[in-house]
């Protein structure tokens, strides 16, 4: 047998694997839409399309950009150039970047068809005014494909006595899971943006909640005791929140206050692998 034949035996047989492991993930996290209509929740509408999202037009380099997306330093980056929009810079603007790095940022979107140039300068190709929708996206890219996870984005359901979407609603090994995403840096984030999450999380019910800022700024000075204020708004007997690690903190093994130090999908495995562990059974 020739060593290309062994190989594709091989490959062959590793997809195979992987298609058992899938499956046997999605009997484990049911479809989040049955679990939310079993609770009596009917999901109106959530996000089906790309729509405001800044990806490249070209799927060959969905692979490429995702990479270079998990990096804190990168999205800083396209933060500043959703800002300048109709006119980037080709020289480097923020201090969260070397010239360097941000010349090679830049010249990738180029290349992926995400900025245009001329004479007059560069521009942004897409209309996005928000890194927000995105950056959405992709935390449910990494519950989907890369936790095996159930997930719907930008949620609404009819007649909720509460304003706003459910960023992301999704099943956890069976667990009805609310994660809110916010990409604006702590000094933006205001007490009634703490109670009108913490009013959707209520009336949904979830097992587990998670709170994600897009940020390696730490969470004690502010968004700590936020958090508890609200929780002691909504009746909480003991809203004190515990440190986990780092930046990462927690109600009770319930809530979750997460920022992107570390990375933000090694901080979301993190803090379900702690959830799953303390409350086994759903408590």
């Amino acid at each position: 047998m020739s060593g290309e034949h062994e190989l594709r035996m091989r490959i062959s047989e590793l997809e195979t694997e992987v298609s058992r492991l899938k499956a046997r993930l999605r009997k484990c996290s049911p479809d989040v839409r049955s679990l939310l209509a079993h609770r009596g929740f009917q999901v109106f509408r959530s996000a089906a399309t790309e729509k405001n999202l800044l990806l490249p037009p070209n799927p060959r380099y969905r692979g490429p950009y995702l990479r270079w997306f998990s990096r804190y330093s990168f999205r800083l980056f396209l933060r500043d150039v959703i800002r300048h929009g109709e006119a980037v810079p080709e020289g480097r603007t923020t201090r969260f970047v070397t010239s360097d790095v941000y010349a090679r940022y830049l010249n990738d979107l180029k290349r992926w068809g995400l900025i245009r140039c001329s004479s007059a300068g560069c521009a942004l190709e897409s209309q996005v005014r928000s890194l927000g929708p995105t950056l959405e996206w992709w935390v449910g890219h990494i519950l989907k494909n890369r936790m095996g996870f159930s997930c719907l984005r930008q949620v609404f359901f009819r007649r909720l006595p509460v304003g706003g979407d459910f960023d992301l609603i999704a099943s956890v090994e069976g667990r009805i899971t609310y994660i809110e995403v916010k990409s604006s840096p702590p000094k933006q984030i205001f007490q009634k943006e703490i109670s009108a999450f913490l009013d959707r999380m209520n009336l949904l019910g979830p097992v587990l909640t998670v709170f994600l800022i897009d940020t390696e700024l730490r969470m004690k000075d502010k968004l700590v005791p936020m958090l508890e204020t609200g929780l002691q708004r909504i009746g909480t007997a003991k809203p004190e929140l515990q440190r986990l690690e780092s930046e990462l903190f927690h109600h009770e093994h319930r809530l979750y206050l997460v920022n992107a130090k570390g990375g933000i999908e090694e901080n979301l495995r993190r803090v379900v692998a702690d959830h799953l562990h303390a409350r086994p059974g759903h408590l």
